[in-house]
């Protein structure tokens, strides 16, 4: 295995090269990135990853920070394909809640390509966003996002409407179905949603079609005493289509079949067991009072618990690294860029 010091260097020439921004055209190299929302920092992290060990580098390749940056107390992040960033900030009050999004390669003390703010009344009327969860199509990237305790979830276009008017969203997933959103992430494989519901201890399933507003009840859904889902807060996707819960009430990890999610229905009503647990009552890696999880496509998990990454390699149930870096001050979102 190369040095993160040989690494490093070809790190330097590769963001050189090639540390533009815009959506479009795929990543312009093959390394793989952690990013991490320091919310007691109001800073962004980016760490080069080794895809074999899963291994977080000791260093960060870039920081956002800044007052430029428009961050403000933020929370989650999310990594699209092309390397883009989409933050939820929490602000000082709901009111003080938003959506900011840099270009891929962002770095130091830079502005956001845009910032998101909802409204339902008028053109300058900002209303409460707590964005807790965020996720983006394959191609469009329209941006989906999960507010704290809200049974709703918004939808807004890659690119800002009407510069200089709080933004309308342009979809609507809800229903009685929905009571808390805790996250969501799109499922490019299947072309749905995957929407985490943390008072019900449910995960749903919803079709994408680009309708541009959805009521109707999710297809599909993981429920039930089997399923040993406990206030699921965080949830990812790995490339073969297993999904990963993090679950707040228990301190486990859950994860399941890509075809284990059922039709909801009277002969398979969606209680069905993960094909493996990590941590829990009772375990020594028990991930009381973590925040959010990421997966590499190769499936290695990473899960944010106080200021540490534990790092598990694929199907292990015992860290492979718990990594810290001195700067944290209080990180709680995690991502992986999706190539």
């Amino acid at each position: 295995m190369a040095s993160w010091k040989t690494i490093g260097l070809a790190l330097g020439a590769a963001l050189a090269l090639g540390a533009c921004g815009g959506n479009g055209g795929g990543s312009d190299d093959d390394q793989l990135y952690l990013f991490v929302a320091d919310m007691g920092g109001d800073k962004l992290w980016v760490f080069a990853l080794d895809e074999d060990t899963g291994e977080i580098a000791p260093d960060p390749v870039r920081i956002v920070e800044g007052p430029s940056t428009g961050l403000d107390q933020p929370y989650e992040i999310h990594a699209d394909r092309h390397g883009n960033l989409v933050v939820g900030n929490m602000g000082g009050d709901p009111y003080a809640g938003k959506v900011t999004v840099y270009d891929k390669g962002a770095d130091g003390d830079v502005a956001p390509r845009r910032t998101i703010q909802t409204r339902f009344g008028g053109d300058t009327d900002v209303d409460p966003i707590q964005p807790v969860g965020l996720s983006t199509r394959r191609d469009p990237g329209d941006i989906f996002v999960a507010m704290d305790g809200w049974s709703i979830l918004y939808e807004y276009p890659w690119e800002e409407a009407r510069p200089g008017f709080v933004d309308l969203a342009t979809g609507f997933f809800w229903g009685s179905w929905l009571q808390s959103a805790s996250d969501v992430v799109f499922d490019k494989n299947r072309r749905r949603l995957l929407v985490a519901d943390r008072s019900q201890n449910a995960v749903f399933a919803l079709r994408d079609d680009r309708n541009s507003e959805v009521s109707r009840p999710p297809e599909e859904t993981l429920q039930g005493p089997n399923t040993l889902l406990d206030e699921p807060v965080s949830l990812d996707i790995d490339d073969a289509g297993q999904i990963y819960v993090l679950n707040h009430g228990n301190g486990s990890v859950t994860v399941y079949a890509a075809d284990v999610m059922g039709i909801v229905n009277p002969f398979n009503d969606g209680d069905l067991a993960p094909i493996r647990r990590v941590g829990g009552p009772s375990s020594v890696n028990q991930f009381t009072g973590a925040t959010t999880l990421a997966v590499s496509p190769a499936g290695h998990l990473y899960v944010l618990q106080g200021n540490s990454v534990k790092v598990f390699g694929p199907g292990d149930t015992t860290p492979a690294q718990s990594f810290h870096h001195p700067g944290f001050v209080g990180p709680t979102g995690l991502d992986i860029e999706s190539h």
